[in-house]
Formats: structure tokens, sequence, C-alpha cells
């Protein structure tokens, strides 16, 4: 585990600090709350996009891909947090009620009481993400694993790309909704296009190896 701490948390640790610290400094906004949701959102898109890179990377580089990686498994403990704290800021930036994000206000009238708008939606889907990352997180030791059985665990784990895709989601209908500057929308658009060019260039990658061991 002290190795873990050092090589692992330790950098990881760093990099989320220097990502809240530029956003911060860069952002031109005197909204501290605003500035904390940013930072957290794209750190910790950051540190989930690491951990579909690592498999994707030991696929293109012919190296070992194991059922449990500490590597992946940690930097998904760190994605996890900073996530976590991004939900909660995030919460009571736009409205100061966080109902308000999911459900339409009371005295208004509409088809049904959660909110159905870009707004709600996009908050819905978040949710949704929230759901899955609290499942991979509670799940990222060696008792789950154990208990679960290596099938059943790997396919829970494997959740990670329904939530890289909500969280996808999630951020460019914000990029929208707040008309966000040419500069945010591209570094969104470019880390998440990195992360899918990487995964299907490694999917394909595995498919022609089962491919010529089939025909072999």
């Amino acid at each position: 585990m002290k190795r873990r701490l050092i090589r692992h948390y330790l950098p990881f640790s760093i990099l989320t600090a220097l990502i809240v610290a530029l956003f911060f400094t860069l952002l031109p906004s005197d909204d501290l709350l605003w500035k904390w949701s940013m930072a957290t959102a794209y750190a910790g898109l950051v540190l989930l996009g690491l951990t579909l890179l690592i498999g994707a990377v030991n696929i293109l580089r012919s190296r070992p891909n194991p059922t449990s990686s500490d590597l992946t498994r940690d930097v998904g403990i760190l994605a996890a947090i900073v996530a976590i704290v991004h939900v909660g800021v995030g919460l009571f930036v736009h409205l100061g009620n966080p109902w308000l994000y999911f459900f339409f206000p009371a005295g208004e009238q509409h088809l049904i009481p959660l909110r159905y708008d870009p707004f709600g939606l996009t908050n819905w889907v978040g949710l949704a993400g929230t759901l899955i990352l609290i499942a991979l997180f509670a799940t990222s030791n060696d008792l789950s694993l154990k208990r679960l059985g290596k099938h059943r665990w790997k396919t829970l784990q494997r959740s990670n790309y329904i939530l890289f895709g909500f969280v996808a989601v999630h951020g460019i209908v914000y990029q929208i909704l707040e008309k966000r500057g040419i500069s945010l929308v591209v570094l969104l658009l470019v880390m998440i296009a990195i992360v899918a060019v990487l995964q299907f260039a490694g999917f394909v990658k595995r498919r022609k190896e089962r491919t010529k061991k089939t025909d072999l």
C-alpha cells in the first residue's frame, strides 16, 4: 500500500491539484462555487479518461491487461472522489437548491414534475453517472473482487464505459447551456476524442488478434 501511495496516489493527486489550480487561475469569474465545479469537472474527467486509457494503451503495446490493475483501480478511486466533490459543489452553482436540478419549481404547470428540459435531462444523466460511479467506487477493492468473482466483478467494472459516455453527454450539454468559451469547448471535445480514438484502436487490435487465433 505504501508503494501505491507513492507511485499512484501522490502523482495523480498532484496532477489533480495542478488542474484545479490552473482553472482557478485562468477562469474569468469571481464565482468560487462555479470555479470549483468547473475545476473538479475537468480534473475528474481527466482521471476517468485515464482509467480507460490504461487498458487501451496496454493492448496497443501488447502488454498484459489483468482483470484487476492497481493503477487503474487507484486512479479510479481518485476520479470518484473528485467527481463526488464536483457533484456536491455543482448542485449549488445555478439555483442554490439541488431539488430544482431535477424537478420543476412548485407552482409551474408542466406535464410531469420531473424536469424534461435540456437542463433537467442532462442533470438526470449526471445522476445516473453518479450512481454508476458510486457502485464502481464501492467495489474497487479485493474483497468485492473475491465475493463477486472475476466475471461479475469485471462486468460491473465495464460500466465505466457507460459512465464515460454519460459524463461526455453531460459535459457537452452544459457547454451549450452555459454558452461557454471556445477554449473550454475544444478542451472538452479533445479530451473525449482522445479516449474514444484510443479505445477504438485497442478494440480493433484486440479483435484482429482474436481473429488470428481463431484462424489458427
